[in-house]
């Protein structure tokens, strides 16, 4: 899709900066632009009725997340990209459970899912607890929101294959929450532990792919 590109493009120059001049000013400047190229998808690409407002909050919310976090070190602008990714999350759980709600779901689908993904957050935080000093509760909410989340793309997508009417967007959406995930995972690995070789660049493919696969899958599903 067209209206796609400048996405794509801002995606594509940030990581390369990520890879090969990680200290530089484009490494900032393209992470500034990727919010917005994504907004003007949501808006474009959306029915004529445009995205709802929770999509776009989502993407602002997101927005104002990459930039707090230029800086991590200063704990001010980390908290305050925490509490702004974790208003994103909630956002994309309101859309995606809002879908849900439009057929049922299995009572040992929603248990089967959110065991696997509690078990996949305990030890998640279990193998970052010994850096989080005093950040542990706050990074217990965290975890807890985006699993909220995580947890709506996958019953979303798993309720569709057992009704017979599974689209690629259900798939985009499962996929885009796994996503997010394993990037804010890899991102606290780096900041409270120890920072993996191409941890930047890492982190940035899996948060690329994450808001660009829920967003696309939405915007296709009407949300």
């Amino acid at each position: 899709m067209p209206i796609l590109i400048p996405y794509l493009a801002a995606a594509g120059a940030h990581l390369l900066f990520c890879l090969f001049w990680p200290g530089g000013k484009g490494r900032a400047v393209t992470k500034g632009l990727l919010m917005p190229c994504l907004l003007l998808f949501a808006l474009l690409g959306a029915a004529r009725s445009g995205p709802s407002w929770l999509l776009c909050a989502a993407i602002l919310l997101g927005w104002a997340g990459d930039l707090l976090l230029l800086v991590p070190e200063r704990k001010g602008f980390f908290l305050g990209g925490a509490a702004a990714f974790l208003g994103g999350h909630i956002c994309y759980a309101i859309l995606l459970f809002r879908l849900l709600a439009e057929a049922p779901t299995p009572l040992w689908l929603l248990l089967t899912a959110a065991g696997s993904l509690l078990g996949v957050g305990g030890a998640a935080y279990l193998s970052l607890r010994k850096g989080l000093g005093g950040m542990k509760l706050p990074m217990m909410a965290y975890l807890i929101s985006i699993l909220i989340m995580a947890l709506g793309a996958v019953l979303l997508a798993a309720q569709a294959g057992l009704q017979g009417r599974f689209l690629p967007a259900h798939g985009w959406i499962a996929v885009g929450g796994g996503c997010f995930l394993l990037s804010d995972y890899l991102l606290a690995r780096g900041l409270f532990l120890r920072k993996p070789a191409l941890g930047d660049f890492w982190v940035m493919l899996t948060y690329i792919s994450a808001q660009l696969l829920l967003v696309m899958g939405l915007v296709y599903l009407g949300a």
